[in-house]
């Protein structure tokens, strides 16, 4: 059933990263197409031999922003479902026919359970972020996301972190992808607002899981911690009106 799945992966100079993921999807005997992207020069990618036929290597024309390259890559997607992997996740167990069985009826887009390097799961299921809830988060009071542990049933979160998501190509193509006004950082959110907008939904199945290696840029990085907030003002400006109607429907 994975044929049915385009993986798309974006490296910026991240071959290292890409080539154990590699490695990864040649051991669980992954069938799908590959759109493996160079954003920036000097990778060196090593292609298993079982996956030389799968592999298409795309360059854009100028470096992009992370939902932008994934845009670009989604014009080589034939298949129906279009899935979103980073550089830094690993995939130990094959997951896409568990999560090609999780999209049915209203959910268009489903992730498995991120697991960090020691096992336990991270938070890419989160409630959607307001400005009350990213002053409690400030203040670590809370982080906005929904606890689950490996093997608990499929539930439906408000959104699942861009690092593994998969969704229907169709969908994807009626939304025209992302919002390339987010050049790095809640493009995620953005595209799981969007799709609720119209009448879907987005779902994280637990029962299925890959491990990441986050880079955590923006702790790290005054150049991300800027593209971080001027994101995360861009989505707050864009959804605000939309979020405060949400909010009352649930009362």
């Amino acid at each position: 059933m994975d044929s049915l799945v385009t993986i798309s992966i974006v490296s910026h100079n991240q071959s290292t990263l890409v080539n154990f993921l590699l490695i990864d999807l040649s051991n669980i005997n992954f069938t799908g197409p590959i759109i493996l992207t160079s954003n920036l020069p000097g990778d060196n990618f090593e292609i298993p031999e079982k996956l030389l036929n799968q592999v298409r290597f795309i360059s854009p024309p100028a470096p992009k922003g992370f939902g932008a390259n994934h845009n670009y890559a989604f014009r080589y997607c034939n298949t129906p479902y279009f899935a979103i992997l980073n550089p830094d996740i690993r995939i130990p167990h094959n997951p896409f026919e568990n999560l090609q069985l999780g999209i049915v009826g209203e959910t268009a887009l489903i992730a498995p359970a991120i697991l960090g390097p020691s096992g336990q799961p991270e938070d890419n299921a989160r409630h959607f972020p307001t400005p009350f809830s990213l002053i409690k988060k400030v203040i670590h009071m809370d982080h906005g996301h929904y606890p689950y542990q490996v093997g608990n049933p499929p539930f439906a979160p408000d959104w699942v972190g861009g690092m593994f998501m998969m969704i229907k190509s169709d969908v994807f193509r009626q939304l025209n992808g992302f919002d390339e006004g987010f050049f790095l950082y809640y493009e995620d959110v953005d595209l799981c607002a969007r799709l609720q907008m119209a009448g879907w939904k987005v779902k994280l199945d637990p029962s299925v899981s890959a491990i990441h290696h986050a880079q955590r840029a923006s702790h790290q990085n005054i150049k991300y911690l800027k593209w971080h907030v001027l994101s995360m003002v861009r989505y707050l400006v864009k959804h605000s009106l939309w979020l405060l109607r949400r909010k009352h429907k649930t009362f």
